[in-house]
């Protein structure tokens, strides 16, 4: 928990942003049952619910494109 205090304190920009396998600390944090740190991260980093992972975003824009063809 202290090592994302400190990289949310360094990097507050980054928190919501997808890393390098496309996903964002929460999801990461949520999918591997780290439920303290995913207490922290919406509780006191704030981070947002809403943000969404890079495969999710892939998926929709390529759902979407193929809607227009």
């Amino acid at each position: 928990l202290l090592t994302i205090e400190k990289f949310i304190e360094k990097y507050p920009s980054l928190k919501d942003k997808p890393g390098p396998w496309g996903t964002t600390l929460l999801y990461s944090s949520s999918r591997n049952n780290h439920f303290k740190l995913v207490e922290y991260l919406i509780e006191t980093a704030q981070c947002s619910v809403n943000a969404p992972n890079e495969q999710d975003l892939g998926k929709y824009l390529s759902s979407a494109k193929h809607d227009y063809e």
